[in-house]
């Protein structure tokens, strides 16, 4: 997503929000060099943060991860537990 793109975007929902990002992914997924979003969620127990890998809306759970010293790291927030 670009900064133009991001000017643009609605207040939504966060299960709206969720359905957003998760478009975007699928995108970058497929791309050489992805540039997945870079997100921030509010949760009960404080922040997280990380890259937007997936969005389960079975099991209602979003996949954060970063990348550090070439090792992953995962993150599995459930949904009811975003505050913001």
């Amino acid at each position: 997503m670009d900064f133009k793109t991001m000017l643009q975007l609605p207040v939504l929902e966060i299960s709206q929000v969720l359905k957003t990002l998760q478009g975007i992914a699928d995108e970058e997924r497929n791309k050489e060099k992805p540039q997945m979003p870079n997100v921030s969620i509010g949760t009960s127990r404080g922040n997280v943060s990380g890259y937007f890998i997936n969005y389960d809306t079975e099991k209602s759970i979003v996949l954060l991860g970063n990348w550090y010293d070439h090792k992953p790291d995962l993150q599995y927030v459930e949904l009811h537990a975003i505050a913001s």
